[in-house]
């Protein structure tokens, strides 16, 4: 059988590819940077916009798995989540890891709403932006 490439149904090499390459590019900048090159998103602005593109889709509201990591006297907590995207069929998971839960549900949104930017479902963040300066990235004390 040589059925045509674009007649199968699974998801072929090029897709999976896609996908982590998206991934990747999504969490490869937890700073704030390269935030043009993700469409303006940050951790500031991508928890709402998330939520407003969950309702937009009537999809479930997110739910963070967060849990708290302790390793030599250092607290971190990750929070992971995973967002059924209609236009796709598939699913979008995102990873944040920070010294609070909120650093770290912010860093797992920024993930899911980078990957759906590079995956075009999202468009850029038309908001303010604000030029990220070293006093508002919070890194684990």
């Amino acid at each position: 059988g040589s059925a045509a490439p674009w007649n199968r149904a699974p998801p072929t090499a090029h897709d999976v590819y896609v996908t982590q390459k998206a991934e990747e590019i999504a969490q490869s900048e937890s700073v704030n940077l390269k935030a043009e090159i993700h469409g303006g998103w940050t951790m500031e602005n991508s928890k709402q916009a998330l939520n407003e593109f969950l309702q937009k889709m009537r999809q479930p509201s997110i739910g963070y798995n967060t849990h708290l990591k302790e390793a030599n006297n250092c607290r971190t907590y990750v929070a992971e989540a995973s967002i059924f995207v209609p236009q796709l069929r598939k699913q979008i998971s995102g990873r944040g890891q920070g010294s609070s839960k909120k650093v770290a549900e912010a860093g797992c949104s920024m993930g899911i709403v980078r990957q759906l930017f590079h995956l075009g479902i999202l468009a850029e963040f038309k908001g303010e932006r604000k030029k990220t300066t070293a006093a508002t990235v919070s890194f684990p004390t």
